[in-house]
């Protein structure tokens, strides 16, 4: 019975050590998707044909973290990303809310068609639970899916504000052109 107790103990002490150090969240910050996304939608200007705009409007989303241009960071994946500054010509716009209960800090974005990533995002910022964002990013004019195809906004990488992370474990592959042609 004693050695039971003293086992139990052990196990206690060990995984609040680990709890301790983050190590033991890790693993569960990568279950559920912690974002709900409430719209995705592109913008495409500048009488490009096949350009999209939508019907409904884009009032009161911000602008998403942009350091300065040229603006490269490592994505998900590992490669070297390209995020255009947000601009007249081609926008990605996204409504989400962050449904962890714990404040992010950065949010790495995918844009999805048919299963094939076709554009990324970085932003940076305060993103408390349950709170409604607004956020519109730069993005390459040639990304316009064909008609009656939908665009899907999917997080690929979360920071926490208390230093865990959160990754899509089934990430899109990436398109052919996704990382060719920037400046």
């Amino acid at each position: 019975m004693r050695h039971r107790a003293w086992l139990f103990l052990t196990n206690a002490a060990l995984g609040a050590c680990l709890g301790a150090l983050g190590l033991a969240t890790a693993a569960s910050a990568n279950s559920a998707n912690p974002i709900k996304v409430g719209r995705c939608d592109l913008e495409v200007r500048g009488g490009r044909p096949g350009g999209y705009s939508s019907t409904t409007g884009f009032v009161g989303y911000t602008s998403g973290y942009t350091p300065g241009a040229p603006y490269w960071f490592n994505d998900p994946m590992g490669h070297a990303y390209y995020q255009p500054s947000t601009s007249g010509s081609a926008n990605l716009f996204i409504d989400f809310t962050n449904v962890s209960g714990k404040e992010m800090k950065i949010i790495e974005w995918g844009a999805d068609v048919r299963g094939v990533l076709v554009a990324e995002a970085r932003d940076a910022g305060k993103f408390s639970p349950n709170a409604e964002i607004k956020r519109k990013y730069g993005v390459e004019p040639n990304i316009v899916p064909r008609e009656g195809v939908k665009l899907t906004c999917v997080p690929l990488k979360i920071e926490y504000a208390d230093g865990t992370t959160w990754s899509d474990k089934d990430m899109p592959p990436p398109s052919a052109t996704l990382y060719q042609g920037h400046p």
